[in-house]
């Protein structure tokens, strides 16, 4: 859903502009190419009429016989780039079209207006792209400095900036949805101060364009629900060992992003081999979500099935009963390079994941965890020896970071212990000061890791919502499976319209349900906002969840399953995400000195490259000119016909451009204080 819709409006973007030669150049920006490459391929750019695409930054030759369109992201930097393009003795291109992902402040529109670019811009339009499809129904903002900037004590100064970053960017998901949704939020600070500028946003994009709110009536798709909620309502989800597949293997197989690293048996020895994993693999897409136990016996299945459809693929009457079974039959698919390669890789994965979970002993390990987690043993009773288990557990060869999720785990469901008690299970498990400065800074994500001695001793009682004992021995393989993160719940009480509304407050009025049914339509003054859609099915109920910080894939796993049990598109959102042993550093930073971190974001501005701003069109003058002419004439000539190399104040200068007869483009009016200028453009 996510990519398609990205892909789609990109695409249409690209087609809208029709120059006269047909052909057309695409300038994207570093940051602008990697949105675009996630959802698309260069070469199906080139599949609608575009001649090249170039990297705004690098140097390029010039193409004056060709229109350019550029899609780009509006900073300062980026738009010095732009114009220095265009602000030569001899531009670069005939035209421009320019399409900024997310919204273009007002100064910089001025700015823009008043550059040497006006006489041949013919297009600027905000595309409101910016946020990152992780998946179909899972984005990410791109900042993974959220867990510091939000919780780190010497980091609150960008509060107010991640807030409002955060605000434009759900803005961005609403637009490209096409929906206005109702918005929710976790009754916290943080998640109100997010919740109520999402909804600044979303009234003043729809004051100036109310045409859009007919678009989304006439979809006749119910009213979306957007949740709000931050890292902090659940500490539990990012420190359990979870067994599906993709959450296994991103803790297990520390794979970073979307590239798993491995190696395979080649005839000089190991060989490195690089996989990525996203949505062009049909099987990752098929098995991320399910228990490992089910996605070993999915593979099985398949590339049994494939073997009898395929009689040059082995032995028909083969059957794998085991995982050297499956190796086997591998090995006899020569003439099957792709299902080869994707059967390789994830039976690989599936394999290595069961491997460590065996040697590891994790399945003991994550018995006490759930116990810990749910309040709840297998038979549904409250535990009653898990502080021995646990000891036990501490003594033995488990790895830190194993014995120090668990601990954690204990303490909050203890509510918090005695500082003796707390020291002496780190002598026991042989942890290190970072360890015990991770344990005590949980503190800051609202988890009670002391308790002092005057208080008595007690056991947090489990919520309804997380319990989920086995009630068949059928499910006993999936008892290292119980606990569910919280936003499950969340998202299955608010499909019932029972969700506490004390603690998750709507922003605007309560509206009477929000377990709508379809409206009735109305047709769009906006055609490219609503296009009807194929086929009889009725669109479905959107259930939006972000959670400010990072999200765990534990909690993708959640709302994928709710999805399927609700028959609603549930979307999980967030900043960035992370594994178990990810959350545990990003912990361990929260008391770090802000100058110690290294943030990007305290990182002076970007500036335009040098090169960028050099006009390699200008004619240079004879050696034997240069020698006769007086100094005054030589001055004279470098002020008339060089390109402008100073910094922002000289690129974008504050005098009037002489108007261009051949410039058709209508320039808005200003707009009052307070209320969005519609750009003018092709949309």
């Amino acid at each position: 859903m996510l990519i398609d819709l990205q892909r789609q409006k990109i695409r249409d973007t690209v087609r809208s502009v029709q120059p006269q030669n047909k052909w057309k150049v695409l300038v994207l920006d570093a940051d602008t190419r990697l949105l675009v490459e996630n959802v698309l391929t260069i070469q199906s750019l080139l599949d609608d009429n575009v001649s090249s695409v170039e990297s705004l930054e690098s140097k390029r030759q010039p193409q004056t016989s060709f229109e350019a369109i550029y899609i780009l992201y509006p900073h300062p930097h980026i738009l010095e780039c732009l114009v220095a393009d265009f602000n030569r003795h001899q531009p670069r291109y005939a035209k421009a079209h320019v399409f900024f992902v997310s919204e273009l402040p007002e100064p910089l529109f001025q700015r823009l207006k008043a550059s040497p670019l006006r006489p041949h811009l013919q297009t600027v339009t905000d595309l409101y792209l910016d946020f990152h499809a992780v998946e179909d129904r899972l984005f990410s903002t791109g900042d993974t400095e959220a867990m510091q900037k939000l919780y780190n004590q010497s980091c609150h100064s960008f509060s107010k900036a991640i807030v409002r970053n955060t605000a434009q960017k759900l803005l961005n998901l609403c637009v490209t949805l096409q929906d206005i949704p109702a918005i929710r939020c976790y009754d916290s600070p943080l998640s109100r101060a997010i919740a109520g500028a999402t909804q600044t946003q979303i009234d003043q994009y729809l004051t100036t364009f109310p045409e859009f709110a007919q678009a989304v009536e006439s979809s006749g798709r119910p009213k979306a629900v957007l949740l709000i909620g931050e890292r902090s309502m659940d500490v539990i989800s990012p420190l359990i060992h979870e067994f599906t597949y993709q959450a296994m293997a991103y803790d297990i197989l520390r794979i970073k992003g979307k590239t798993y690293k491995f190696s395979i048996d080649g005839p000089n020895g190991a060989e490195p081999k690089e996989a990525t994993l996203n949505e062009s693999d049909k099987l990752w897409v098929e098995l991320r979500h399910q228990h490992m136990k089910d996605a070993i016996e999915r593979i099985t299945n398949d590339m049994e099935r494939f073997q009898r459809q395929n009689p040059g693929f082995g032995e028909s009457n083969t059957k794998a009963t085991t995982v050297n079974d499956l190796k086997d039959m591998l090995a006899a698919m020569p003439h099957f390079a792709e299902a080869k390669n994707a059967f390789s890789l994830h039976l690989g994965m599936a394999t290595k994941c069961m491997d460590i979970f065996q040697k590891s002993e994790l399945s003991t390990l994550a018995a006490i965890e759930q116990d810990l987690a749910t309040g709840f043993n297998s038979e549904g009773k409250p535990p009653k020896s898990t502080l021995e288990e646990m000891v036990s557990l501490l003594d033995s060869d488990y790895r830190g970071t194993d014995k120090l999720r668990l601990i954690l785990l204990f303490i909050m469901y203890r509510d918090g212990i005695f500082d003796l008690d707390r020291r002496r299970l780190i002598y026991h498990s042989k942890l290190s000061n970072h360890d015990e400065q991770t344990m005590l800074n949980l503190e800051i994500l609202g988890a009670k890791i002391t308790r002092e001695p005057k208080e008595s001793t007690t056991i947090r009682k489990a919520k309804a919502k997380v319990q989920r004992a086995p009630v068949s021995q059928e499910e006993a393989y999936y008892d290292l499976s119980r606990y569910d993160p919280i936003i499950k719940s969340v998202l299955l009480e608010q499909n019932r319209d029972v969700l506490d509304s004390q603690n998750w407050p709507f922003i605007k009025e309560t509206p009477a349900t929000t377990n709508l049914q379809a409206q009735g339509s109305l047709r769009s003054a906006r055609p490219t906002w609503a296009k009807p859609k194929s086929g009889h099915n009725q669109p479905r109920q959107r259930l939006i969840m972000f959670i400010a910080g990072a999200a765990t894939y534990s909690e993708s796993r959640a709302c994928a399953e709710v999805s399927k049990m609700i028959n609603k598109d549930v979307v999980l959102g967030s900043d960035f995400m992370l594994s178990p042993r990810d959350f545990l550093g990003e912990v361990f930073k929260l008391t770090i000195a802000r100058e110690d971190l290294h943030l990007k974001a305290d990182l002076p501005p970007p500036k335009a490259p040098r090169h960028v701003m050099d006009d390699d069109s200008k004619p240079r003058p004879s050696q034997t000119t240069n020698r006769l002419a007086p100094p005054s004439h030589q001055s004279h000539l470098t002020k008339a016909n060089s390109a402008p190399t100073s910094p922002m104040n000289n690129t974008f200068p504050n005098t009037q451009i002489p108007s261009n007869p051949q410039y058709q483009v209508t320039l808005p009016s200003q707009a009052p204080a307070g209320k969005k200028k519609k750009r003018f453009g092709v949309f």
